[in-house]
This record gives C-alpha cells, structure tokens and sequence, in this order.
C-alpha cells in the first residue's frame, strides 16, 4: 500500500472514529447528568424549601420575643416607678421611711421659697435705691431749700405714740412754702409726684433737733382714718432704748435700704440724707413700699403647695403673723393669740438663718408639723404647716394622679400594627399592693373604679415571693376580670427590701395570634403555636378558646408532631398531613418566660415544591434537546472528515512522489537535477532547500577539485618557510633570555626606590597630622582668650555695680544717722521720759557710723578688683591676639605640610606603576622567549604536514572527478 492510501485510511481513522466516541460519549453522559441534575435539584430545592422555613420560623420567634421583651420592658419600668412605690407605701401609712422622705420634701421646699423670698428682696432694693435717686431729682428741680418762721408741731412718736411739742422753721422749697395737707384732696409737691412715678410711698422728713429725730412734713403714707401721716417722727432712739438703725445711718450720711416698720406697717424702705445748702443733713428723703402689697411675697408664700392640705406662712419680727392662708388670723400672735406654746422657741431661733427645721405641735385636735427658716436681714420666720395625715394622703393622691398618666402612656406604647389596624397589646395595666388588691386599673385605656382583690388567686403568690427587678409572664390563660385570653406580664415592686406590691400587664393573646394570621407565606404556609402539653395556642383556623390538642387526629392532624419532641426544646422540619394535603412544618422552641411552647412555621409540600418540579420538566425537555444536537453535529463531522482526508492525502502524496524521483537520480551522480516545486508550505519550503544543497554540493566537488592542485603546490613552499622560520627562533630566543634578566633588575632597584617614598610619604603625613592639631590648639586658645576677656569686662561691669550698691548703702547710712541725731534732739527735749529713747538713737548712730566705715572700706578693695580686673583684661587680650596669630601661622604650615603630602603621595604611586611596568616587561621578554621556542617546534610539524596535505590534494583529485556538476 503507497503511502496516498496508507495516507487517506489514517485520515478517516482519525476522524470518523474520534466523532463517533466523543458523541456517544457525550449523548450518555450528558443523559446521565441531565437525570442526576434533575433529582439533585429536586432534593436540593426541598433541602432549601426546609431551610427556609426554618429560617422563617426563627424570624417569627425573634419577632414574638421582641414583642414580650418589649412588654417585660414596660413592665419593669412601671414596677421601677417612684410614683408607683410612693403611692403603695403612702397607703400602707406606718412607713416612717417614707414620713421621712416627704417631710424632706416640703424642707427642700421651704428652703426653695426662702431662695425666692431672697431674690425677690434684693431686686426689690434695687428698685428703692432706683426710686430715692427719682425722689431726689425731683426735689433738686423744686430748687433750693430755704427755711423760714418757725411753725409749730405736735410731734407723734410712731413706735411709742407719746406726743411731743416741736417748734420748726417753715421749709421753702426754690422760694415756695412747701404746704402742710393732711388729705388727699390737695396735692403736695414732690412726694404725691414721686409716687406717681414709681409707685410706693414717698416721705420728706425734716429734723427737729440735734438729735437728730425726723418729722414727716410731706407724705403720701396713709393712716388707719385715711388721711397724711404728717406729724409722726421718728425718734433716734427705739423704746426699748436701743438705736433706730435707720436714724444711725442716715445721720452717718449713708442710704439705709432694708425693712422698716412705717407707721404700724412693715415696709421695704429706702431713706438718704437731704442736705441743706451749708452741706448739714437738715431732713431725710424717703421711698417704700408695704410688704403685703408687694405680689412676689405672698405668692412665693401663699401659692406654694408642698402637700395636699399644707400652706406656707410666715411671722414677723414679734411672732405675729404677717401672712397666712386664713385672712382672719393675719396680725395675731402665733403664741400669745393662737397659743401654739412650741413656736415661741422658733421666733427665739436665732440659729435658723440659712437653716432649715421642723418642729411638730397640736393644733385643732390634729398633730401638725411646721419646717421653719430665718429670713436672713429680716428677723421674720418662714415656715410651711400641714396635717401629718394628710402629707402621705396628698402624696398618694399624687402618686397615683402622676402613676395613672404612666399607666396610660404605657398602654399607648403598646399598639401592634395587624393588618392595616393598630391593636393594643395591652388589655390590662394594673397596680396591686402587697395584700393583692388592685389600687389602679387601666382596661382597654380607660380608668377602672371597680377594684378586684386577688389575694387568694393562684397567680398572685408567685408574684409576691419574687426577687426584685425580676419579670413575671405566666403561660396563656383566661382572665379572671375579661375571660380573654391573655398572658401576665408582672413586676414586684420593692422598696428597702420590704414587698410593696406589683405592677401587672394583661398580654391580649388574641392580639399575638391575630398578628401571626397576618403572616402567611404562599397560598398554604402559616405559623402556630402549641404549648408543651400540646395544645393549640395559635393557629390559622384555631383558636385558643377550641382547646385542640396536636395529638388529636380528629382536631388538627398533626400527631406526628410529637408532644415529647415539643418538651425536648429541639429545632426540626417534620412532614405531616393536614386539612387533606401533606405539609412541610419547620418548628422552633419558644419560651415565655418559664413555659415552653413551640412555634411551628407549615406550608403545602405540592406549593412548596412546585418550583423544584417545573424546574425538573424543564430540565429534561431541554436534555433531549441537547443530545439530539449531539448526534447532529458528530455526523456532520464524520462526512466532513471523510472528504477533507482524501483531499488531504493526495495533496501530501504529489510532492513525496516527485522528491523520490529527483533523489534516486543525485544517487546516480547527477548533482544539476531540481525538484522546482513553489508553494507557501512546507512542502515548498523543502523543495527550495533540496534545490539549494544540490547547487552548493556541485559547486563544493568544483572548488575540490581547483583547490587540491594548488594545495599540492603550496605544501612544498610551507616546508621551505618551515625550515627558516626553526632557524630565526632559535636567534630570538637567546637574545629574549638577555633582555629579561635586564628586566628584572630595573624592576628590583624601581621597588626599592618606591618603599622609600612611601616612607618619606608617611613621615609628611604625620607632621601634616601634627601641625593641623597645633592649629586647633592655637584656635582654641585664642576663643578661650576671648572668652576669658568678656568674662573679665563682665566681672568690671559688675564690679561697678556693686560700687553704685555702696553708695546706696552709704546714702541710707547718713539719713539713719541724720535720724539718729533728729532722735537725740527729741530725746533730749523729752527729759527724763526720752533717755531710754536716746540710748537707742545712739545705738543707731554708732550703727550708722559702722555701716559708713564698713561701706569705705568694700569701695576701696572694689576699687582695687576693678583696677586688677582692667589689668588682667589687658593682658588676656594680648594673650588672644598672639595666640590668633599662632593661629594663623600654624594654618600656614598644616596647608603647606599637606600640599608636600599630596606630592610625595603623588610620586610613590608613580613609581609603583614604573615598578610594576617594569615586572610586566620581564614577564613579557621570558613570554617571548617561551613563544620562540614553541615557534621551532611548530616549524618542524609544519614541514611534516606540508608532506601530508601534498598527499591528501591527490586523493580530492580522484575522488571530484566521479561527480558531474
């Protein structure tokens, strides 16, 4: 078989065989992937369906526990409420500790309105001092005082009420008599038009002696029958005999701003001194106002509630009262009228200002208590009084005002969106107390009046004996009140460890397991609950109230949910059958507080895997499909393949054909034969390559046989030149062995000489080493110089400071002794009084004396450092200026020294490189030596293979001759 045959069967071999393998094989396996994908998938998508309703299943429980720990949450901050333990221990009324902490209260209220009572005074005095400044102007644009004729007075004493006979000058006012109205009906310059501009009362009073006493001659003060109260004076001296504080600093020209009592009225008052022309105090301008008109008092007083019943009060001074709620006891004595024997110890407490107390006292059959504190500049009591009894029921009341509102808003807080409907979570909110009775109920939001005891229940002992701060649920129960379903969300209350009550939520099941109706997934998937028993709690179409049981067939279908597995608080996927269609159920512990219970997440399998089946059919019609395009393409291929292997086999066989045919003729000798085959292939690129060495091997046989007749003839000259050559190399070689021992004895005296520069080369460098460190020294002498030099000018500079100190020292040495001698003159004058005195100036004097001589004596020695010091300064700069030039000089010689090192360095190394050029030159002449006598050797072989290549250049002859190129 040729090789076109041999060429066209391997060819389809190839092709066809491969097609039908890799077809069958890949129709096959892809229908083996295609099934295994298909039921791979299945499993995998019920793997995922089951997963993800476990996935499912957790959020429904997350989403249960975020509602319960949101309703714990409620439940503990109502059982931390101050509002909820304040009203429980104000209805139990023995709890001192809470007696203690109210009446706390009302001391820090009291303190509050006497903080009030302050701020409102000083702001008022401000107002005053604002208002005499007004009284004063006015009184300025009347003009100038002036008296006139004595006027007669009966003068009343405002404390004592003793009448007195004064005679006064008439007082004229820029030439106008100031006139003497005792009524309202006239109006009287100055006062009645400052007291229409600020308000209060205004005085003008007007001395009547020495004393210094002050008569109202013009006021707008009115008394008890409604008229002026001109006539009535202020003594300088109080009844009991001590000074009228106002009269001292007024005479003193001082403003006295503070509390006055104005005709039997407690006034805010300010008064200043009103001067006459010669500058003497001739009467006093006054501005007031009445402390029971002033608004700020009596609300800070009045107003302030600090308990149900109670009501601040205050006394005056004498311990009458200034202000209390009862209009009928205002001005009475606390002590005296009303008899309250305990508070005359409280207006004797001096110690109260800036303090707050208490004291408790019987009043009207009912035991009060009173927290008092001094006013400070005042001498007033402030207190607050109430009922005992009624301080923890008022506080109760509060409480349970202010708890309600807490209720409230908690229960608001509850809402749950079901739906598009807000539910309330919560269907109770309720406050019980220790015995378990109900002391606030909201239901439904709304206020319950109806309170229920629930001391025998079952669930209130559990809640009684509970730890503090803890949280109470109960599992899903019927109310007692409601008879809903719901969940109890409880929190005790404590307070000093002593069991109050208990803040109780009512959790509306019902609002749960409408909210999980809500969330259904796909047509047939929804979540339940069932508890550890079994039973039911929520469901799509159950109910709490149906009592179903999963273990009952008839009820729910679901007993293959065991009540064991739902006991254990393990996960799972279980399938069961329900409502007639088996269901893939996901279930969930879930504990409510204490109980277990289980949160099972169901959904039809058909729906669930409905996907997984489509995906199934699809997958394998499209298998089909694919295996059909398989076998398709692997004919396709075969007949392909057939064609182009016959095409190809001819195409390789024509030029193999033809290249046996051209080489069967160059073994026959022909070397001019070609195949002149041209093509881009490799079968042209081997034509060209075989014409190409044909053509070189007929021209190498031409050049053979040109070249092997002249070879023969220059063989013959190569033996001749031989023979010369082996006689010139011996002459060289004797000649090359002289020059080299001449050579090696340049070499030797150049070394020596080399090792002697580099001596001289190393002594330079260490005077260049020397003389570079006597520079350095020379420089730091000179800077050391100058230094010594500032420091001797600085020891001059403070030499003279010292000389100007002695002179100070010498300055104060003669004024003590110009002292001294002034001491003796006194002494001497005083006699006998004075000698203890003049033995003590004459101590100063020798002193002062001393001190001079002392003084002399440093100036001298000062000046003789100050004149060593200018000499040794003179000589240090002399000192510096040589060594500078030392400085400079031993520069000079390093620079020159290091210049002859450069040089000398500079010539060793040229005479190493003469040294070593030297060695080379021997090294070279003995290398010629050698070379020469290779070149004799050499010589001799020439000539023998002259003989040899004679020989060969005959045998090329014969050979090229048998080839035809």
């Amino acid at each position: 078989m040729n090789i076109r045959k041999r060429l066209t069967v391997t060819s389809l071999a190839l092709v066809v065989g491969p097609s039908v393998l890799v077809g069958g094989i890949a129709w096959w396996s892809f229908d083996r992937f295609a099934t295994a994908t298909v039921a791979q998938t299945s499993a995998g998508l019920q793997e995922e369906v089951e997963g993800s309703l476990q996935a499912s299943a957790r959020r429904e429980r997350e989403l249960l526990d975020t509602i319960m720990r949101s309703a714990a949450a409620n439940a503990r901050g109502l059982s931390s409420s101050d509002n909820a333990a304040t009203l429980l221990a104000a209805r139990l009324g023995t709890d001192k500790e809470l007696q203690a902490r109210l009446l706390a209260g009302v001391e820090a209220g009291v303190a509050g309105m006497a903080k009030e009572w302050e701020v409102q005074t000083a702001l008022l005095q401000q107002v005053l001092r604002r208002n005499v400044n007004v009284a004063e102007y006015v009184l300025a644009q009347r003009g100038q005082m002036t008296l006139g004729a004595p006027v007669a007075w009966k003068g009343v004493n405002q404390f004592s009420k003793a009448v007195v006979d004064v005679s006064m000058p008439a007082i004229a006012l820029g030439g106008t008599p100031l006139p003497r109205v005792d009524g309202f009906e006239v109006k009287v310059p100055v006062v009645d038009e400052v007291t229409a501009l600020v308000g209060g009362w205004t005085t003008l009073f007007q001395r009547m002696n020495p004393a210094g006493d002050m008569l109202r001659v013009a006021t707008s003060v009115k008394l008890a029958d409604g008229k002026r109260a001109i006539g009535t004076f202020i003594p300088v001296q109080m009844p009991d005999g001590t000074p009228n504080k106002v009269l001292a600093t007024v005479l003193d020209g001082r403003t006295f701003v503070g509390l006055a009592r104005v005709v039997d009225v407690w006034c805010l008052t300010s008064y200043t001194p009103w001067r006459g022309a010669d500058g003497q105090i001739m009467g006093v301008v006054f501005n007031g106002v009445d402390v029971r008109e002033v608004p700020g008092f009596a609300k800070t007083v009045l107003e302030r509630k600090l308990d149900r019943t109670g009501s601040g009060m205050v006394l005056d001074a004498s311990g009458r009262l200034f202000f209390h709620p009862r209009a009928e006891l205002v001005g009475r004595h606390i002590v005296d009228d009303l008899k309250i024997a305990e508070f005359a110890a409280v207006i004797a407490d001096q110690d109260a200002v800036g303090k707050v107390k208490r004291i408790d006292y019987p009043f009207e059959g009912r035991a009060k208590y009173a927290v008092y504190t001094r006013i400070p500049d005042w001498n007033w009591t402030l207190f607050y009084a109430g009922w005992h009894d009624d301080l923890a029921a008022g506080v109760a009341a509060s409480s349970a005002e202010a708890f309600q509102q807490e209720a409230a808003a908690t229960w608001r807080s509850g809402m749950v969106e079901v739906g598009r409907e807000q539910k309330p979570l919560f269907a109770q909110v309720r406050l019980l107390d220790a015995a378990g009775k109900e002391v606030v109920v909201l239901r439904d939001g709304r206020q319950v009046k109806d309170l229920v005891d629930h001391a025998g229940a079952d669930w209130w002992k559990p809640i009684a004996g509970a730890a503090p701060g803890s949280v109470e649920f109960s599992a899903v129960e019927a109310s007692r009140t409601t008879g809903r379903p719901v969940v109890r969300i409880s929190g005790p209350i404590h307070r000093d460890g002593r069991f109050l009550g208990a803040v109780v939520l009512n959790c509306d099941w019902q609002v749960v397991a409408d909210l999980l109706k809500t969330h259904a997934i796909g047509r047939t998937g929804f979540p339940w609950i069932a508890d550890a028993q079994g039973r039911v709690l929520a469901h799509q179409r159950l109910t709490w109230k149906d009592k179903a049981s999963i273990a009952d067939q008839a009820t729910a279908g679901m007993a293959e949910l065991e009540v064991p597995r739902l006991r254990s608080g393990e996960e799972g996927v279980i399938h069961y059958h329900d409502n007639d269609q088996d269901m893939f159920a996901a279930f969930v512990p879930w504990k409510l507080g204490e109980h277990r219970n289980t949160l099972v997440l169901a959904q039809g399998r058909d729906e669930a895997l409905a996907v997984a089946g489509r995906i199934g059919a699809s997958a394998r019609q499209e298998a089909g499909w694919v295996v059909l395009r398989i076998a398709g393409g692997a004919l396709a291929a075969c007949i392909a393949g057939v064609v182009a292997g016959m095409m190809i086999a001819r195409r390789l066989a024509r030029p193999i054909e033809r290249a046996e045919a051209v080489l069967a003729q160059v073994a026959g000798g022909d070397l001019t034969v070609r195949l002149a085959h041209v093509s881009d292939d490799e079968y042209g690129r081997m034509s060209t390559a075989l014409d190409t060495a044909l053509g070189a091997m007929g021209k190498a046989v031409q050049h053979i046989t040109e070249h092997s007749t002249s070879a023969a003839s220059q063989s013959e000259e190569l033996s001749a030149v031989g023979d010369r050559l082996t006689d010139n190399s011996a002459h060289a070689a004797e000649r090359a062995s002289q020059v080299a021992h001449a050579a090696e004895s340049v070499s030797g005296n150049v070394t020596s000489f080399a090792a002697a520069v580099e001596q001289l080369n190393s002594s330079i460098k260490e005077i260049a080493v020397n003389a570079q460190q006597a520079a350095q020294a020379a420089g730091q002498g000179a800077i050391t110089g100058d230094k010594a030099a500032a420091g001797i000018d600085a020891l001059a500079r403070l030499s003279g400071e010292i000389g100007s100190i002695i002179q100070l020292i010498n300055g104060i040495a003669e004024q003590v002794n110009l002292l001294s001698l002034n001491a003796s003159i006194e002494a001497a004058s005083a006699g006998e009084a004075g000698r203890g005195f003049a033995v003590v100036a004459g101590e100063v004097k020798e002193l002062a004396r001393r001190t001079q001589a002392a003084s002399a004596e440093v100036s001298d020695k000062i000046a003789a450092i100050q004149k060593g010091v200018g000499e040794s300064a003179a000589v240090i700069a002399e000192v510096a200026k040589a060594m500078r030039a030392i400085d400079a000089m031993q520069q000079s010689v390093a620079a020159a020294v290091e210049q002859q090192a450069a040089t000398a360095q500079e010539m060793g190394n040229t005479l190493h490189q003469v040294a070593q050029g030297a060695n080379e030159i021997a090294g070279a002449i003995g290398a010629v030596a050698e070379a020469t006598k290779v070149t004799t050797e050499m010589a001799a072989q020439a000539r023998a293979s002259a003989s040899e290549l004679s020989q060969v250049a005959a045998g090329l002859r014969e050979e090229a001759s048998r080839f035809r190129a």
